[in-house]
C-alpha cells in the first residue's frame, strides 16, 4: 500500500519539475533576504536567513544532479550544505533573539556528516545515509523552534506560527529515521525515481515560503514593537515617558477597581535642580536624573512602574498598595538617592528629592484625582523644607485641577502642568 502510495505521488509529482520549483525558490527567498539585509543591515539574521536559502538550493541542486555529477557532490556536499542550512536556520534564530552566534555548534552537524561519509557501511548504505542525515538536520529544526518559543519576544505574535512550522518540520525530518526502517530503498540507483522523495520536495516547497514570510513578518513587527516603545519611552534615563506613565496608571486604576484594591502614585522631584545645572552643569544633571532612576528601580517591585513625568519630576506607580507602604517606599527612596548623590563623579552634588504620595480610593479613581493630590502632597514637603516625603492621606480637597496634565496625556497641549503654585519658584 505505502510503494502504492508513493509510486504515484512519483507520478503526479514530476521530480525535476518539483527539483526545480525547491531550488528556484530556495535561491529567490535566499537573494530576497540577501537584499534586504543589504538595506537594513540592522537585522544580521536577514543575512544569515539569505545565505542559509541560498546553501540549500546549493545543496538540492547537486542533490537531484546524482548520476550526473561525481558522488562526492551528489552525497557528501549536497547533504552537508542542507545540514548546514538548517544550523543557519538554528543560529540566525538565536542571533534574532539576542544570543550569541555558536559557530562551533553551527558547524557540529556539517562536519559530523562529512565523518561519517568516510565510513565505508555509512556510506554504501543510503538508507543509514538517510537516517544520519535526518538525525543531524532535524535537532536544528526543533532547536530553532525551541528558540523562538522560549527565548523569543513574547510581544511578537507571528512569532507563534514560526515556532509550530519549526516544530512541525523537525518532526518531519525526524519521521524519515522509522521510514528508512520500515520502508528502505533497495538499491541506491533507485533513489531518484522513489515516491517519497517528491513529498520531500513538496514539504520543503511548503516550509521554506511559509517560513519566509513568518521571519520577514516576524522582523517587520518586531521594528514596530520597538517604535511603539520608543514613543512611550524617555530616551534619556530610559524610563517610561509621561505618556507611557498615564497609560500604564489609567491600566492599574482599571485593574484595581475590579479587584477593589488600591494604587498609589509617588510623585517625585529633585530639589534646587536648576541650582545643580547651573552650578555644575547639564551632563551632571543628566547623571543626577539617571541616578534617581537607577535607585528607583532598585528600590519597586517587578509591578510597579517607574516614568518621568518631565523635566526634573518622575512618576512612580504602586499597584495592590496602602498608605503605610507607600510612605515607606517613599521613605527608604529618598534616603537612598540622597546618600547615592551626595557625590557624583568625585563632585559634592548633595542632590535630594521630595516626594509627594498619593492613593486612589472611592473619591480618588481618576489620574486626574491621583497626579493631583501627590502634586498637592509634593508641594506640602517643598514647603517643609524639601529633602522630605509628605502624603495626602490628612489633606482636604482642595478642588485644584491637573488640566495640564491630562491635556498633554491626551496629546491636546504641549504646556506643563497647571499648578497653583510654581515649587517655590525653584524647585
Amino acid at each position: 500500500m505505502q510503494s502504492f502510495f508513493f509510486d504515484n505521488a512519483a507520478m503526479l509529482l514530476d521530480l525535476p519539475t518539483l527539483a526545480a520549483i525547491t531550488i528556484f525558490i530556495a535561491t529567490i527567498i535566499g537573494v530576497l533576504f540577501l537584499s534586504t539585509w543589504v538595506q537594513n543591515r540592522e537585522i544580521d539574521s536577514f543575512g544569515w536567513w539569505g545565505l542559509s536559502y541560498l546553501l540549500c538550493a546549493a545543496g538540492f541542486g547537486f542533490f537531484f544532479l546524482r548520476g550526473h555529477v561525481p558522488d562526492v557532490l551528489s552525497i557528501d556536499i549536497a547533504n552537508a550544505l542542507v545540514i548546514l542550512y538548517y544550523g543557519l536556520i538554528w543560529s540566525s534564530v538565536r542571533a534574532f533573539n539576542g544570543k550569541p552566534f555558536r559557530v562551533s555548534w553551527l558547524l557540529a552537524g556539517p562536519i559530523a556528516w562529512l565523518v561519517l561519509c568516510r565510513i565505508p557501511i555509512f556510506y554504501g548504505d543510503i538508507n543509514l545515509r538517510v537516517i544520519g542525515a535526518a538525525l543531524l538536520a532535524g535537532p536544528y529544526s526543533l532547536g530553532g523552534a525551541y528558540e523562538f518559543w522560549r527565548g523569543g519576544d513574547r510581544r511578537l505574535a507571528t512569532r507563534w506560527p514560526a515556532v509550530v512550522f519549526l516544530f512541525i518540520h523537525g518532526v518531519a525530518l525526524l519521521a524519515r529515521v522509522p521510514f528508512a526502517v520500515i520502508s528502505p530503498i533497495t538499491a541506491a540507483s533507485l533513489v531518484l525515481n522513489h515516491g517519497v522523495l517528491a513529498i520531500i520536495a513538496v514539504e520543503l516547497i511548503l516550509y521554506s515560503i511559509c517560513m519566509s514570510f513568518l521571519l520577514l513578518a516576524m522582523a517587520k513587527e518586531r521594528v514596530e514593537v520597538r517604535l511603539r516603545a520608543a514613543a512611550l519611552t524617555d530616551p534619556l534615563t530610559g524610563t517610561l515617558n509621561r505618556r507611557g506613565l498615564f497609560q500604564f496608571t489609567q491600566v492599574s486604576l482599571a485593574q484595581a477597581q475590579r479587584t477593589s484594591s488600591s494604587i498609589a502614585f509617588l510623585l517625585i522631584d529633585l530639589d534646587h535642580f536648576k541650582r545643580v545645572n547651573d552650578t555644575f552643569g547639564h551632563q551632571v544633571g543628566d547623571r543626577v536624573l539617571q541616578l534617581l532612576c537607577v535607585e528607583a528601580t532598585r528600590m519597586i517591585r517587578g509591578s510597579d512602574i517607574l516614568g518621568r513625568m518631565g523635566g526634573e519630576e518622575f512618576g512612580i506607580v504602586l499597584p495592590m498598595s496602602n498608605w503605610e507602604g507607600a510612605e515607606m517606599l517613599a521613605e527608604r527612596l529618598r534616603r537612598s538617592f540622597a546618600a547615592a548623590a551626595d557625590d557624583v563623579g568625585g563632585r559634592a552634588i548633595g542632590a535630594t528629592i521630595s516626594i509627594g504620595v498619593s492613593l486612589s480610593s472611592a473619591r480618588c479613581n481618576t489620574i486626574e484625582c491621583l497626579v493631583r493630590d501627590a502634586d498637592r502632597a509634593l508641594y506640602e514637603a517643598k514647603a517643609a523644607g524639601r529633602n522630605r516625603v509628605r502624603t495626602a492621606a490628612a489633606m482636604p480637597d482642595t478642588g485644584w485641577t491637573f488640566a495640564g496634565d491630562l491635556a498633554a496625556f491626551a496629546g491636546t497641549a504641549s504646556v506643563g502642568p497647571s499648578r497653583p503654585i510654581d515649587r517655590l519658584s525653584n524647585g
